[in-house]
């Protein structure tokens, strides 16, 4: 026999309670899912900034990004590395000198394809004021001191600096003659022109500094432009 459901009327208004208790219920619910959806896109943009593809990100941010002390630190173990792997002091700075070419030419790449302003340059003075302002800046913090061209002779140009960073702790050995760090600077600067279609040498010397307290000896890396891109500038200056 079934229960009688006598006496158990419910009043039109005794369910609206538990409605309302529902519905607010469901209204917290949808608004801690908004917050947690809003959190969450959040987290996500701050992820995608912080994953930024390194090409897309402003040259003008990237000054100080690497410290000095760490930038001299892997230099120190690349010197020792190349030194284990060579018999003589020439064979020495040639070896820093390749190593630096490939640097050049990778840090060119770089700019080329960060710096949305960027124009290849068609001429060699250009190419070479180029190599000593925005290239020197991006790799060293600050412009080269200066660029000149060698007197009576259209080939021959030469970059003098200072202060290389990259010898400010360097102590050469005695038994190391004239070992010159810089070669891997002037690498650079041969990976550099090279890669942008101006074939050179470039070679590193160091000349004396003058009898006055303080004075620091002067780095200078010598370019010696190839006939081809001689010829080349002349006809550019033809047209």
């Amino acid at each position: 026999r079934l229960g009688s459901t006598r006496g158990s009327k419910v009043s039109p208004s005794s369910g609206a309670p538990s409605s309302h208790k529902a519905a607010a219920a469901s209204a917290r619910a949808s608004s801690a899912s908004s917050k947690s959806g809003a959190s969450a896109a959040a987290a996500g943009g701050k992820n995608s900034a912080a994953s930024l593809n390194i090409v897309d990100r402003s040259l003008a941010r990237q000054r100080g990004e690497v410290s000095s002390a760490a930038y001299l630190l892997l230099f120190s173990e690349l010197v020792q590395y190349s030194r284990g792997r060579v018999t003589s002091v020439p064979d020495l700075e040639n070896r820093l000198s390749l190593l630096g070419q490939q640097v050049g030419v990778r840090a060119l790449e770089y700019v080329s394809a960060r710096d949305k302003s960027f124009r290849r340059e068609l001429k060699l003075l250009g190419a070479l004021n180029f190599v000593v302002t925005t290239m020197w800046k991006f790799l060293f913090g600050s412009q080269a001191d200066s660029l000149k061209k060698v007197n009576n002779a259209e080939d021959e140009y030469y970059i003098e600096e200072n202060a290389p960073l990259i010898n400010q702790f360097v102590a050469v050995p005695k038994d190391y003659g004239d070992l010159n760090c810089a070669s891997f600077n002037a690498g650079i600067v041969h990976g550099i022109l090279n890669a942008a279609g101006f074939k050179c040498v470039v070679s590193v010397f160091t000349r004396e500094a003058p009898a006055q307290k303080g004075a620091l000896p002067v780095t200078i890396y010598f370019i010696k432009v190839a006939k081809e891109t001689m010829q080349r500038e002349r006809r550019l200056a033809g047209s």
